[in-house]
């Protein structure tokens, strides 16, 4: 993650805890003073001291606030309905980056201005795509893998077009950093985009493709590895196996069984191996665990303990 991304989310979540530590110390003394003036003790505080908490607690509500960057969900839409880029505090030195980009001749300077910029927009700035999109254009593979990196930070649909086009790159570092904002996208394209990366050359690309599936709900992963426990890849199929395993429950045992069709007998034992763990199972083909299966599924729950168990406990 570029520096200074950390450094101004790490500035922004310590103002946070500090606003809303001074909330909880305010919210405490106003209940307090409310205790005493109930039981009519002298230290009541004067109407006076009381609206002087309420001003400053309003004061910090609205900097708890702004120590928030907007998410689409609040922003306000323009005339046609369409949400508006968020107006950060830095919009003006953001909006003559991108015009000097597209001014710019020389790699070095297209390089300087894609890191200036990334220092300059929090948590994905729509207007930062269209420069995206042109950087991953560039016949120069740096300002690719520059371009690429801003994507980290995209958290909508609005960057599935430019992870989609980095994904087609040559370079296999542009694809790897293509791979990581798919971890926070919640679209079927994204879910597709993640089994295409699983296919990839790169081991490399082929991890981050995992890591970032990690991050998705459980239906996403199961219908992720669905496709991937029959790809090509051996590092794909086993990850898939212990991705499965974790998972643990009816959906997933189902498509682990199809992991016994594999014609290589190493990777049927590691399935057989998370069978066993799973349900002290083993079979010699995938009929055999279907069949297995069929007769005793009603008698497991959702986590694929004994029913029997459960109720003796």
């Amino acid at each position: 993650m570029n520096l200074n991304r950390w450094f101004s989310a790490a500035k922004k979540a310590a103002l946070t805890m500090t606003v809303l530590a001074m909330l909880l110390y305010i919210g405490c003394k106003s209940k307090k003073s409310q205790g005493d003036r109930g039981s009519g003790s002298s230290a009541a505080v004067s109407a006076a001291e009381a609206e002087k908490l309420r001003r400053e607690n309003a004061r910090l509500k609205t900097a708890l606030e702004e120590a928030n960057c907007p998410t689409s969900e609040h922003r306000p839409e323009t005339a046609g309905g369409e949400i508006e880029s968020p107006s950060y505090p830095d919009q003006d030195k953001v909006d003559a980056v991108i015009s000097a980009y597209s001014a710019a001749t020389s790699t070095e300077e297209k390089l300087k201005l894609l890191a200036r910029l990334g220092a300059l927009v929090h948590s994905g700035d729509p207007v930062v795509i269209v420069l995206i999109e042109s950087a991953l254009q560039d016949p120069d593979v740096r300002v690719n893998r520059a371009g690429a990196d801003l994507l980290e930070d995209f958290e909508t649909a609005q960057a599935l077009p430019a992870i989609e086009k980095a994904l087609n790159s040559s370079d296999p570092e542009t694809r790897e950093l293509a791979v990581v904002p798919l971890a926070n996208i919640r679209d079927p394209k994204a879910t597709e985009l993640l089994t295409i990366a699983l296919e990839d050359e790169s081991e490399d690309v082929r991890q981050a493709a995992f890591d970032s599936l990690d991050e998705q709900s459980p239906g996403i992963r199961l219908e992720v590895l669905e496709t991937a426990i029959g790809l090509s890849h051996y590092d794909v199929k086993r990850q898939a196996v212990d991705g499965l395993e974790d998972l643990g429950n009816h959906r997933a045992l189902e498509i682990l069984l199809l992991g016994l069709k594999d014609p290589d007998p190493d990777f049927r034992d590691e399935v057989n191996q998370s069978l066993d763990y799973l349900i002290d199972q083993k079979f010699e083909s995938y009929e055999q665990g279907l069949a297995w299966w069929n007769e005793n599924r009603a008698k497991l729950d959702e986590d694929l303990f004994p029913l029997e168990e459960k109720e003796e406990e």
